[in-house]
């Protein structure tokens, strides 16, 4: 398999440079990318950080460009919108309720891809231990910086 898909880059390399085009970093990153990538990929996200924070921080809260700006910016490097669906059952919606406080449950969710990580540290601190914005925070980060 992954020589029929170096075989299909060499080949579209070649075309490439036999149509005189002009090779970039960014055509050739996509064009891999769009070969690895299948809609039934089990690895692949099925939800949008960025859809997920922004509908549940409500309306005014993410209804103008600046403001979805900040949450684009926090998804950078999170992982789909499991994380976020997985602290939102250990906290109460006032904990996340706001763009920054949203930004920042966001921004604590880089790296998880693993959120059982998430569901057992919870789960083991108990109900009181990870009810809070900075309880959870810590959590994900650490499920973030010990992923094998």
């Amino acid at each position: 398999m992954i020589n029929f898909i170096l075989t299909a880059l060499l080949l579209a390399l070649i075309s490439f440079s036999a149509l005189g085009s002009e090779l970039n970093p960014e055509s050739l990153a996509k064009e891999y990318y769009q070969s690895k990538i299948q809609d039934n990929d089990p690895c692949r996200p099925t939800g949008s950080c960025f859809q997920t924070a922004c509908e549940t921080v409500g309306r005014f809260e993410c209804d103008d460009f600046n403001e979805q700006q900040t949450l684009r910016n926090a998804c950078k490097g999170v992982y789909g919108n499991g994380c976020l669906l997985e602290s939102f059952k250990f906290l109460g919606k006032f904990e996340y309720d706001d763009l920054e406080e949203m930004a920042r449950l966001v921004t604590s969710c880089r790296g998880v891809f693993d959120i059982q990580c998430v569901n057992y540290s919870c789960t083991r601190l108990g109900r009181f231990g990870c009810d809070e914005l900075e309880e959870i925070a810590r959590v994900n980060q650490a499920c973030s910086r010990n992923y094998p």
